[in-house]
């Protein structure tokens, strides 16, 4: 219920294993948005239910959209300008203020 209240979390680990000793599998589901960087073929199907990210090279990811059932390929080069992180900080802001219907 976390987004519903302005509640966001970004989490980052370094292998899978390590993943699970701090969420298990059912809290695992709860991040729906997942970025998922070359890996061995069983973790990435545990984390995406498909082997695609054990066939990434080094300078590619792939970003994960639980809810929409979007998988897409992209390069990650830098940290996004901090412009854009104030925007996107105040359509969040925006989204919990507004009166719901």
């Amino acid at each position: 219920d976390g987004p519903a209240h302005g509640i966001h979390t970004i989490a980052w680990c370094d292998t899978y294993t390590n993943l699970t000793r701090m969420v298990d599998r059912q809290g695992l589901q709860e991040f729906e948005m997942r970025v998922l960087f070359q890996m061995n073929a069983t973790d990435s199907s545990c984390l995406m239910d498909s082997p695609d990210a054990s066939r990434l090279g080094v300078y590619r990811a792939i970003f994960v959209e639980e809810g929409q059932g979007r998988v897409e390929k992209f390069r990650p080069y830098a940290p996004p300008p901090v412009d854009w992180l104030n925007q996107i900080r105040q359509t969040l802001h925006a989204r919990i203020l507004a009166p719901k219907a």
